[in-house]
């Protein structure tokens, strides 16, 4: 065979994959059609926020949070229903945030639920929702370091609404990234056969959603209870192998 029919093969095995990948539904008009909009317009602006984001990675595209058809090929088709973020009935309204993000995230959201965060959004329609610490787009993983300025919004002195909380909470967080690390760390030190360490770490995974739940319910008291008995488990299951 001459290189050139050598060529002609393999150009159309790639069209023929290429082709079969489209066909599998991995063709998003959504995704299609914004990733070409200017990333100085508002819309571009986001695409460019998503398209790093970790619903990104893992294929959490537009219709999943705003609704529409990703399969129509025109606009009208593709954005039915879909409504502004100020309508009461786009999924994407601020009172309905908890809930669209909750389709995905249910055991977050059922803690959120408990807490007086989501009774204010409830009831005035002006409390926080996912998007006041995880954005929209972005879908960041807040750090400690970030804490002070999303919560002093509201915990301030000017405001007299418990303006001790940032700090208490950055305190917790920066606690919880650091016992999250030391429980990833036994695990790693318990050996084959090893029942009570693996009893142990079986008992720090459970402790450690607990604290994720509390986290999400903003219930800060148990949060610190807990997860301080996670971090003195952890610390004296250490100790015994050195």
């Amino acid at each position: 065979m001459s290189k050139r029919n050598i060529a002609i093969t393999v150009a159309l095995c790639l069209s023929i994959f290429f082709m079969a990948n489209r066909a599998s539904g991995n063709e998003n008009s959504c995704v299609n059609c914004h990733e070409d909009i200017p990333r100085n317009k508002f819309i571009g602006t986001k695409f460019l926020d998503w398209e790093g984001s970790i619903h990104a990675k893992e294929g959490v595209t537009c219709q999943r949070c705003h609704g529409g058809n990703p399969s129509a090929d025109q606009k009208g088709e593709a954005h039915a229903g879909i409504y502004n973020s100020g309508n009461p009935m786009s999924r994407v309204y601020y009172k309905s945030v908890p809930g669209t993000c909750g389709a995905c995230h249910r055991r977050d959201f059922n803690a959120f639920k408990r807490s007086t965060h989501y009774a204010l959004l409830e009831r005035t329609g002006a409390g926080p929702t996912c998007v006041t610490c995880h954005e929209s787009h972005t879908t960041r993983i807040i750090s400690p370091k970030q804490i002070p300025m999303i919560c002093e919004q509201c915990h301030n002195e000017r405001r007299r609404i418990s303006p001790q909380v940032p700090a208490h909470a950055q305190a917790l967080l920066l606690l919880i990234n650091q016992t999250s690390f030391l429980v990833r760390h036994a695990r790693e030190q318990i050996e084959e056969g090893d029942q009570k360490g693996l009893q142990a770490g079986k008992k720090a995974y459970r402790m450690m959603e607990t604290v994720r739940d509390e986290w999400h319910a903003f219930n800060l008291r148990q949060v610190q209870i807990a997860i301080l008995e996670v971090y003195d488990m952890i610390a004296r299951f250490l100790d015994q192998k050195q």
